[in-house]
């Protein structure tokens, strides 16, 4: 038994690493850590190791507004009208279908594809349950953000900050619609999701750090490590973005633009923000409680 599920998992982790492969490829990416360093491995093993407060729940409430309207006055804030075109351009363009078959928000599936006429065609599957809500909406952003960077791509981000102007986009989706409580939603809704992501990355870093276990290349497991630290690194990024947005925020505007239209990257754009994610003071404050 123990032999089977050994080939199951070495086969999920092949599989999985060829599938984050390919987009990895695709757009550029390259890694920020070294995930060779055995002493990295144990830096960021302690941070899985943090238990999380069981009081932070996903939450959500109904919107009375159109998706629609709601975009628009979240891009209206960047006062730059060709995000604006951009924006409004993939949601013209995008099939959304309803699911009925879907029961977590988590399991939004996006996808993109170009045609033959050189434009693009998008699609969103969203659970049918979740429709004309705020945790929908700002879902929906978060794919918008990526279907940006996959059309505007300029390559060579780290892919660890792959998930940053997605995140950025779903707390301005998140405080657009409930400007008192969007904050909350966003820290409710991404503490969440953080402690099940920290959770398969214990998981990861057990099978890389012995890799005779499943008895596959060490060099297997980087990708879905880096995956996995890509909504840490995300999540702190944005973290960082929100506290500089008291005092400037004209110029995390500026910078966000700048990535979703292709004309930089988060890597370039961290370094004018001085935002540094490698030490995740700022969700450790929160899952520390």
């Amino acid at each position: 038994m123990l032999l089977i599920d050994r080939e199951k998992l070495a086969k999920h982790y092949t599989l999985y690493n060829r599938m984050l492969k390919k987009t990895y490829d695709s757009l550029g990416y390259k890694l920020k850590y070294d995930y060779n360093n055995k002493k990295y491995l144990n830096r960021i093993e302690k941070l899985a190791s943090i238990p999380i407060s069981d009081d932070y729940l996903f939450a959500y409430i109904d919107v009375p507004y159109s998706f629609i309207d709601c975009l628009s006055s979240v891009l209206s804030n960047f006062d730059n009208e060709e995000l604006m075109n951009l924006f409004t351009a993939m949601y013209l363009d995008t099939t959304i279908d309803l699911d009925d078959t879907m029961s977590d928000i988590g399991e939004c599936r996006a996808n993109v594809s170009a045609t033959p006429d050189g434009k693009f065609d998008f699609t969103i599957k969203i659970p049918e349950d979740y429709k004309n809500t705020n945790i929908l909406y700002a879902a929906l952003l978060h794919e918008y953000a990526h279907f940006s960077t996959m059309i505007k791509n300029i390559n060579s981000d780290y892919y660890e900050y792959s998930e940053v102007l997605s995140m950025f986009f779903e707390y301005l989706m998140y405080e657009n619609i409930t400007p008192s409580l969007g904050y909350q939603f966003f820290i409710n809704n991404r503490v969440t999701a953080l402690k099940e992501t920290l959770s398969d990355l214990k998981d990861d870093l057990l099978f890389a750090k012995s890799p005779s276990y499943l008895e596959i290349p060490f060099d297997t497991y980087k990708l879905p490590i880096a995956s996995a630290l890509s909504y840490s690194d995300g999540f702190e990024f944005v973290l960082s973005l929100i506290e500089r947005m008291d005092f400037d925020s004209k110029e995390v505007y500026k910078s966000m633009s700048k990535i979703a239209l292709g004309l930089s990257t988060c890597e370039i754009e961290s370094k004018k923000l001085d935002i540094d994610t490698s030490s995740y003071k700022n969700i450790k404050k929160l899952i520390k409680k």
